[in-house]
């Protein structure tokens, strides 16, 4: 079973490169770091304080989303 988990920024117009740049980072410190719902919320509470998403959070014009995908299996 695969887990995804999506995430929602809205950035304003001047901080668009800076949002996007401070995405990617997050992207690369998040892949594959989560095989479970619960596995996915412990990764959230660990990295809230992570230069990263301080980052992302101060950028952003709106608080940012997530959401929770989960590919089940054929069958």
């Amino acid at each position: 079973m695969a887990i995804y988990s999506i995430w929602e920024s809205y950035f304003p117009q001047q901080a668009t490169s800076d949002g996007q740049e401070v995405t990617e980072r997050i992207w690369e410190d998040m892949t594959g770091r989560w095989d479970s719902r619960e596995r996915a919320d412990q990764v959230l509470a660990e990295y809230a304080g992570h230069p990263n998403a301080v980052g992302a959070n101060r950028l952003a014009d709106r608080p940012r989303r997530r959401f929770i995908a989960v590919k089940l299996p054929p069958g």
